[in-house]
């Protein structure tokens, strides 16, 4: 037990115990009136503590992983939209499984760092994993299942280079995206309409997925994003942000539907649902045609990035895209115009200067012998 006194009437309180072998914590810092106070502040955080291990002490020896798994799922399912709650399920399930029969208090941090590092999938999804085992942990601690988090403190490759891979966004540059889909409609001919209407549109996968001809207003002149496909449910989901969202038609993109339309008979789902697609096999396409054409390699969500990016370096306002993309905060649509550059385009055009003369060329002499 510690009260030390800070500055300005602030108080630094720590008292700790052991559970189950453990040592646990409970901290407190900030202002309190009086050494009374603090003394106060103690107590109520000791107790805080002697419920915790009460609790441990009176509860079942046996809590595994598979346990606080199944609760978690369970919280996940009744607070989060069905795609949510499928993504965190699937990612736990597929990584996690070798743990199901350890007990909770027996997964240290070095256990869950090896199993992190041992998964075989990208910088960007360990980080998610990582943050998905961290809330089943902290489920269970609400729950007082638990006392401390093990994963709480585990940093992936000093976590900096983690957070700059997982937040990594990449888009192609209007000419590439051009090129792209020149070469995709001469040699893939079932790729063009998914990867044109994708770009053409600011899609999410899932939203094309769900793209049908009932949303396209022939005489307005625009189609409406107003729902997804979750393959849980195998049903319709408003979109990631809740809101349906309105995007004009150019006149490339009226005609390929109009075509599709015909060929369709103007009912039902507007792309080929090809399972292929559904399970995520368009970066694969992607990448091939990408090393054909010897462009940087992007992902199937580099056709969302690159129609945003490219209306922004057009002249569009960050609202008008926030709107036309269905971004809840506008934040999410800054890190593009970071993407872009175009916050930086022409600033230093005022730098520019032509010499009214050719003046003398001057020899460089180094201070070298």
């Amino acid at each position: 037990m510690a009260i030390s006194k800070l500055p300005n009437k602030k108080f630094y309180i720590r008292v700790s115990t052991r559970i189950n072998g453990k040592k646990v914590e409970r901290k407190f810092t900030g202002h309190l009136p009086t050494m009374g106070a603090a003394l106060a502040k103690e107590l109520e955080l000791n107790r805080e503590l002697k419920a915790l291990k009460e609790t441990f002490e009176n509860q079942d020896s046996r809590y595994t992983w598979k346990q606080a798994l199944k609760e978690y799922l369970d919280h996940s399912e009744e607070i989060h939209r069905l795609s949510t709650f499928y993504n965190r399920m699937k990612v736990l399930e597929a990584h996690t499984s070798v743990l199901n029969d350890i007990e909770l208090n027996d997964l240290d941090k070095a256990s869950i760092r090896g199993l992190i590092d041992q998964a075989n999938c990208s910088i960007a999804h360990k980080g998610e994993l990582l943050k998905y085992i961290r809330q089943v942990f902290e489920h269970a601690i609400d729950n007082r299942k638990l006392s401390i988090n093990p994963a709480k403190n585990i940093n992936l490759m000093g976590n900096k280079n983690l957070k700059r891979k997982a937040n990594h966004l990449t888009a192609m540059t209007q000419s590439e995206v051009a090129r792209f889909l020149a070469y995709t409609k001469e040699n893939n001919e079932q790729w063009y309409p998914i990867f044109f209407i994708t770009y053409h549109l600011g899609l999410r996968s899932s939203e094309a997925v769900a793209l049908e001809f009932e949303d396209v207003d022939w005489e307005r002149g625009h189609v409406v994003i107003s729902k997804s496909w979750c393959k849980l449910k195998k049903d319709f989901v408003p979109p990631k942000n809740g809101s349906s969202r309105i995007v004009p038609m150019n006149k490339s993109l009226a005609t390929l539907l109009k075509e599709l339309a015909l060929l369709n008979g103007g009912k039902g789902f507007i792309l080929p649902r090809s399972k292929f697609w559904m399970n995520g096999g368009a970066t694969q396409i992607i990448h091939i045609i990408q090393e054909e054409l010897g462009i940087k390699l992007t992902n199937y969500h580099s056709l969302r990035a690159s129609f945003i990016t490219h209306l922004l370096r057009n002249g569009m306002s960050l609202v008008q895209v926030q709107a036309m993309v269905g971004h809840e905060d506008i934040s999410t649509t800054q890190r593009y115009v970071r993407l872009d550059g175009t916050d930086l385009q022409g600033a230093t055009s005022s730098l520019d200067y032509e010499p009214e003369e050719k003046g003398l060329v001057l020899e460089f002499k180094s201070n070298e012998n």
